[in-house]
């Protein structure tokens, strides 16, 4: 009786945070999950495993081969499925929330700016490299991610890892300040059928069918999803930004080969504010924003190496700009055995990219067509001394690339176990940005009422962005419940590649004023931050997991370079603290409860505030084979802003939605 109240009381307290229209078809629904069975899906629950059994958690992307987070010298994370789950999230961007020194900034209600240890901003967050079962998702043409066009059936994840940090020696140019790797299950992991569906108030409406099984040595299993988001909130009332994605994909693993594909396409509606050469010089449009592509990848694994390939088709069909994009990616891995100490890392890979974009007034490339190869080799060198005390890395890769020519990115490494539950590591690394088809030639035109045209260039001159990175980390298990991991870490960065508002030129285009402003190697600067995180089983049915990170940059223009706010809005556009607070509850009659308080200090100047949230999620099994679940988000307010965006002013609504969950 005393439990039943407790979680009447805590309910009780959370529906006050939904819309009052709501509250009615909730309290239904909460009834029926209490009202009807308590039997647990049959998966592990990490709030049940001991702290030894997270630490030993098995993880590639630090050295590409598999070894667990507690040998690992480097700010590494893991999101097991566990985690997912649990979190409520129904995209990507959401999941990563839960990760200290990930910034995730939501522009519209279909595009997000995330980054890692610091660079946020739509034009600035192109230093993280993300892959999806060792695909990248890269877009070569502004540097970053079209997170539009990324969709994962997420209850398929087997676990996303996240370094913090260079990655650049193993996985090349791009890679500067973080790698996000998704990877997911095996087929032979998800056998039988899965059905979701349910929706929400800004999440209209979600599905996905997927079904396993086996046909003679093959596990396979092929999906179907599809997902609908409502508009964000503007101050004017006249944004359209509603998006759509369908997707659908395979996967088949026999032995050591893997084959596995996704077919997407997705419409966004926008507004967009075109550019005419005749008076009155813009248009605006409500218009359809569309994109679509598939992927193929092919993955060979015996016991020390690995073959993988894979082709990535893009077709984007936006108001601005339409671009088609073929990419092919080959890359061999083998890990060569010294000794029972020692063992050598080395590979090549070859990267194809074929782009061809149709132009329009507002967004141009002056080289439309363009083929873009990539060629690099890396080698790691890994030692552990004979009582297991040390552990030393020392690496280089090696590549080529149309853009800047030849680049290395250096790494050593060295990892000490202090003793059984104490360690302490720490690295020097070079990693290396190549510049963006935007940057090296593109041509964005605007209309500036009262003063003319104003255009930003592209520079086929531009150099590699250069960083050096300094890392320093610390892990502890204070008893079999409590563990810890803290990072710091002294980014120095040259050669950023900046808006060059000094080197201005004026000129007329049909009669009107137009000034030019290029990109340009012009900034330098320091990056200093440190990341806390710490996970606590209080009892066996309570865990709590958090973190804290703070990050200061540092930023100035180049001698001789006038700033024009430039360094500034850099800056000030990452917040300088976040913090996450996680309290998950395995509460009476099977339910589950998490509940999560983010928080990021003001951003842009101000411009930006802060922004305490508070998410929910609450689920329950119902006769073993059948989940509801019932989840919110930003429930501190109706509305907020996280980033300044170039265009328009949407806002990030409150959110609520229930989901049915059934495997067969």
């Amino acid at each position: 009786m005393e439990e039943d109240l407790l979680i009447y009381n805590t309910l009780s307290r959370l529906m006050k945070f939904l819309p009052l229209q709501t509250r009615a078809e909730v309290f239904y629904l909460l009834f029926f999950m209490l009202l009807y069975g308590q039997a647990a899906f049959a998966q592990p629950d990490l709030t049940q495993m001991s702290m030894e059994q997270l630490m030993d958690i098995q993880v590639t992307s630090a050295a590409k081969k598999p070894e667990p987070i507690w040998n690992t010298a480097a700010a590494i994370t893991v999101i097991t499925q566990e985690d997912i789950r649990r979190s409520g999230a129904t995209n990507l961007p959401e999941v990563l929330r839960m990760v200290p020194g990930i910034r995730v900034q939501q522009v519209s209600a279909n595009s997000w700016d995330i980054s890692i240890r610091g660079f946020n901003g739509s034009v600035y967050a192109n230093k993280l490299l993300v892959l999806i079962d060792g695909r990248s998702v890269y877009a070569p043409l502004h540097g970053g991610v079209f997170w539009t066009l990324q969709d994962v059936v997420l209850e398929d994840i087997e676990r996303i890892e996240i370094i913090r940090g260079p990655g650049g020696t193993l996985w090349g140019a791009n890679a500067v300040n973080g790698v996000i790797n998704i990877i997911t299950k095996k087929a032979k992991d998800t056998q039988g059928a899965l059905v979701t569906a349910g929706g929400g108030s800004d999440e209209r409406g979600f599905s996905t069918l997927r079904y396993g099984g086996k046909a003679h040595d093959w596990d396979y299993r092929i999906y179907s999803k599809y997902d609908t988001y409502g508009k964000g909130f503007s101050t004017t009332g006249s944004n359209t930004d509603n998006w759509e994605i369908a997707q659908a994909g395979f996967r088949a693993d026999k032995d050591k080969l893997t084959l596995q594909g996704d077919y997407y396409n997705t419409v966004v509606d926008a507004t967009s504010t075109m550019t005419s050469f005749t008076a009155p010089f813009t248009r605006t449009s409500n218009d359809t924003d569309k994109g679509e592509g598939w992927n193929l990848l092919a993955n060979y694994t015996d016991d020390d190496w690995y073959f993988k390939t894979y082709w990535d088709v893009t077709d984007l069909r936006l108001d601005i700009l339409n671009e088609t994009r073929n990419q092919v990616d080959m890359e061999y891995n083998h890990l060569v055995t010294i000794s029972a100490q020692q063992n050598i890392n080395w590979g090549l890979t070859y990267h194809l990219n074929l782009e061809k974009e149709s132009n329009t007034n507002t967004f141009a490339i002056l080289k439309p067509s363009q083929t873009d190869q990539l060629f690099s080799t890396y080698v790691q060198d890994e030692y552990t001394t004979l009582d297991d005390k040390w552990k030393f890395t020392l690496g280089s890769k090696f590549e080529h690339n149309i853009y800047t020519g030849f680049e290395f990115q250096p790494n050593a490494r060295a990892l000490y176990h202090i003793n059984d539950t104490n360690e302490v590591w720490a690295a020097a690394s070079r990693a290396v940005r190549t510049p963006s088809r935007l940057e090296s030639n593109g041509v964005v035109t605007a209309y500036a009422n009262g003063f003319g045209f104003v255009q930003l260039l592209g520079n086929d001159d531009l150099q590699s962005e250069k960083l050096r990175a300094l890392e320093l980390g610390y892990r502890n298990q204070w008893t079999q419940k409590i563990t810890s991991d803290l990072a710091l870490f002294s980014d120095y960065y040259d050669d950023l590649s900046i808006i060059n508002y000094g080197a201005a030129t004026l000129s007329t285009l049909d009669g009107q004023l137009l000034e030019s402003f290029p990109y340009d190697n012009g900034a330098h600067g320091e990056v200093h931050g440190a990341e806390i995180s710490t996970d606590v089983q209080i009892r066996d049915w309570w865990k709590i997991t958090a973190y804290y990170s703070y990050i200061k940059m540092d930023l100035k223009m180049n001698s001789g370079l006038v700033d024009e706010g430039v360094t500034t809005g850099l800056n000030e556009a990452t917040p300088m603290n976040a913090a996450y607070l996680r309290s998950s509850f395995n509460l009476p009659r099977g339910i589950e409860f998490d509940a999560t308080f983010r928080y990021t200090s003001r951003s842009d100047n101000g411009l930006v505030p802060a922004a305490p949230e508070l998410d929910f999620n609450l689920s329950k099994v119902i006769n073993k084979n059948w989940r509801v679940s019932l989840a919110g988000s930003n429930l501190v307010d109706a509305h907020h802003k996280e980033t300044i965006p170039l265009l328009g002013t949407t806002q990030v609504r409150h959110y609520w939605y229930v989901k049915m969950t059934a495997t067969f």
